[in-house]
């Protein structure tokens, strides 16, 4: 059964974020569009300078900063909203043990120009997790982004979705079963089927709350189809990256 990475690099059938509905704009201050060439992902904000999304965006591109675009304070994609803001990339980091057959360590890092959030009013960081924390199972997060329409045709403003954390045991008695890895990765959606991301929200924000705080959980990687029952999508599990990506901060 074929992987199919929740970007534009994998092309097939599916709905746009599935079972959502349009985000309220400027509600999601921490989301970006990123353009490798003419390829969409998502990503999140992290600080002035930092901003993560998934490996497999980011492949190929390690050599070719100049081509990526990161948008700041999108919304819609047809039209340019107030306070949208592109900004250039002068640095990727690809996690070192990154592997494209199975996905494995999924997240990327890009070092961006000062986006001087300060002085934005569409745009701000979410938080990263404590290195030791993950939300219980059952725990209602959310996810956004541009992806994928009936007919393979992108939305054109960002959507969002409410999914649930689901336990790895259950996730292993799922289709993800043989390419799921329990602590790098965990599974969100609903078992039912209807919610889920799908192609286009690759590298997108898993956000949960935490102290009425947005909490960056998952980074949206893959999936076996996108809303399928008993198939729900499956997230680059970022405490387990904490530590990695603030001594990137750190050194940047």
């Amino acid at each position: 059964m074929k992987i199919a990475p929740k970007s534009f690099l994998t092309l097939k059938k599916g709905n746009r974020i599935v079972g959502g509905l349009e985000a309220i704009k400027h509600s999601w201050p921490w989301v970006v569009r990123i353009y490798f060439g003419y390829t969409g992902c998502g990503g999140t904000i992290i600080d002035d300078n930092t901003v993560v999304t998934a490996a497999h965006c980011c492949r190929g591109y390690d050599t070719r900063l100049d081509r990526i675009k990161v948008v700041v304070g999108e919304h819609s994609t047809a039209v340019w909203d107030l306070g949208q803001f592109t900004i250039g990339v002068r640095g990727m980091h690809i996690h070192p043990e990154y592997h494209s057959v199975t996905f494995k360590n999924d997240i990327c890092v890009l070092q961006t120009n000062d986006m001087h959030l300060r002085l934005r009013h569409t745009a701000a960081p979410a938080c990263l997790p404590p290195s030791s924390w993950h939300p219980d199972v059952g725990t209602r997060c959310y996810a956004a982004g541009w992806g994928r329409m009936d007919l393979n045709k992108p939305s054109v403003v960002l959507q969002e979705v409410d999914l649930d954390v689901i336990s790895d045991e259950r996730c292993e008695q799922t289709p993800n079963a043989g390419t799921f890895i329990p602590g790098q990765m965990f599974c969100a959606g609903h078992l039912s089927g209807g919610k889920d991301a799908c192609q286009g929200d690759s590298g997108g924000p898993l956000i949960c709350v935490k102290d009425d705080q947005p909490i960056l959980v998952g980074v949206t990687s893959w999936g076996l189809g996108c809303g399928r029952p008993n198939s729900p999508g499956v997230w680059t599990k970022v405490t387990t990256y904490t530590k990695w990506i603030r001594t990137l901060m750190s050194n940047s």
